[in-house]
């Protein structure tokens, strides 16, 4: 305002509140003025990815554009940012205040500790599966009636048109085939690129079995492999876990989307909660679909104001009919309850949503049984320890080994890392799936169990081009690949490349 002319009021000392607060919370290398409006959400464009939503949200509010919509002093220091109950609640610490770091390595012990349980149970009778049908077959199979023994014992899977019958690679591969046609049914959404996993609203027959397999095969893969089968959104475990709260149609049993019932509830909590929600909400769906994300920003601008008819036809457009209706009912006050509504029943509510959830807990506590597994986590905590690390060449070569080890193949070990380093982190999922059956390697560094990947070099036999045409060949059970002999990075990049990216892994020769 200053800079405008204008004079310095009271909301120019808020501006300078929520300018400290970046510098304090975000980095004090961070020029505020350097970072622009963004014209279609009206934000800052503040780094926030890592940040807390509450946070995040006092500081936008702070640095509004327009003095009017920045908060009074006493409206700030009411914000829930400062509710320590209400922080120690959402971050899953309200019992004992431990590190993230801390919850995720006490996941990973417990998960470590069911694996040495269990497997030395071995299910004798082999599993058979045809490749494209592997999650149809485990629905089918009905896995809630089975023991737990044989749920986390060791398989013995054999994919049709594959030669053999192990209790290694294929099993990982089987699993992974699972959660891939899973991804493609109508139970689930399937939001952003990677996708991230939903539960949709296409209840069927099976709908609870279904759901329940899900989370039985969940806890299959993360007993075994200390990570999970796919990405899952953390709405869905604090939706397991009862951490959402419910609304219409679901805060009452045979409830309905009715905008009075919104309007109570609203009154009860209050715009500071529903702001709040609404900012942790945008911050998950962020995270999956940034697009999105940018897209309810505008709509939060344009609708907490006088909009043109043309700004008012798309809001329309947007939003779930009920919650037009309701925002049309209590005007732009109301905005953040519109939005919060919108995403809930698009994304988390629904009869058959928490009918699929609470399926979906029995699964990952076995029925009850590991119900402690998850004591103490929140949906972000429980993601971050089960997503694995970000891939990097040097974090897959620290889980590499050669054979036989030794100069005399010095070259070709040189031509590989080189390869390895030109790989995306797309292919060096790819490259983990050709040779473990798995595409992620754990928050501690290291493959499951800490097993080594081994890369046998193949002697050369001639000088024969086509020994420098072979490709790689995996043998997944053992995390083991064969490299054949290559004249040059270039060559043995290729012959990676087309390995990885074969639809059928196992059987390529």
């Amino acid at each position: 305002e200053v800079l405008r002319g204008q004079p310095a009021e009271p909301p120019a000392d808020v501006y300078a509140i929520g300018a400290m607060l970046v510098q304090v919370f975000l980095g004090r290398t961070i020029e505020v003025n350097a970072c622009p409006y963004n014209r279609v959400t009206q934000l800052r464009s503040l780094p926030m990815d890592h940040s807390n939503s509450d946070l995040m949200d006092l500081i936008h509010c702070c640095l509004s554009e327009d003095p009017l919509g920045r908060p009074s002093a006493a409206t700030a220091c009411g914000h829930r940012v400062f509710s320590p109950v209400g922080f120690l609640q959402r971050e899953g610490r309200l019992r004992a205040v431990v590190s993230v770091e801390t919850h995720r390595v006490d996941l990973n012990k417990r998960l470590q500790l069911l694996h040495e349980q269990h497997r030395s149970f071995r299910v004798d009778e082999a599993l058979g599966f045809e490749r494209d049908r592997v999650f149809e077959a485990l629905v089918a199979a009905k896995l809630p009636t089975w023991s737990v023994e044989k749920l986390l014992g060791d398989w013995r899977v054999h994919l049709d048109g594959e030669q053999g019958v192990d209790a290694g690679g294929m099993r990982r591969e089987a699993m992974a085939l699972a959660f891939e046609q899973l991804m493609a049914t109508t139970h689930v959404i399937a939001l952003g690129d990677p996708p991230v996993l939903l539960v949709g609203r296409n209840r069927t027959p099976d709908w609870r079995n279904v759901w329940v397999t899900v989370g039985l095969l969940t806890l299959r893969c993360l007993v075994h492999f200390q990570v999970a089968p796919c990405a899952i959104s953390s709405l869905v475990f604090d939706c397991c876990l009862g951490r959402i709260t419910r609304l219409p149609p679901d805060h009452r049993p045979g409830g309905a989307a009715d905008i009075g019932d919104l309007a109570v509830i609203r009154s009860q909590r209050g715009d500071d909660w529903g702001r709040g929600e609404l900012n942790d909400l945008l911050r998950r769906v962020k995270a999956m679909d940034p697009q999105r994300e940018s897209s309810y920003r505008w709509l939060i601008a344009a609708a907490g104001k006088a909009m043109s008819e043309e700004d008012r036809a798309v809001v329309e457009d947007m939003l779930e009919p009920c919650c037009w209706e309701f925002y049309a009912a209590h005007g732009p006050s109301a905005v953040h309850w519109a939005v919060l509504w919108d995403l809930y029943l698009k994304f988390i509510g629904g009869p058959e949503r928490w009918e699929a959830y609470d399926a979906l807990m029995q699964g990952l506590t076995a029925s009850g049984k590991y119900k402690d597994l998850w004591e103490g986590f929140t949906g972000d905590r429980i993601v971050e320890a089960l997503g694995g690390q970000e891939l990097t060449a040097d974090l897959v070569l620290a889980n590499i080994e050669y054979q036989p080890a030794g100069r005399a193949y010095a070259q070709q070990v040189a031509y590989f890392e080189g390869a390895l380093n030109r790989l995306s982190a797309k292919e060096l999922a790819q490259f983990l799936r050709f040779t473990t059956g798995l595409d992620r390697i754990n928050l501690d560094g290291a493959l499951p169990n800490h097993q080594k990947l081994v890369v046998r070099w193949v002697p050369v036999l001639n000088q024969d081009p086509v020994e420098y045409a072979r490709l790689p060949q995996a043998h997944t059970c053992y995390f083991t690949v064969d490299m054949p002999p290559y004249r040059s990075e270039e060559e043995m990049l290729a012959r990676l490349r087309t390995s990885i990216e074969a639809p059928q892994p196992f059987a390529l020769q």
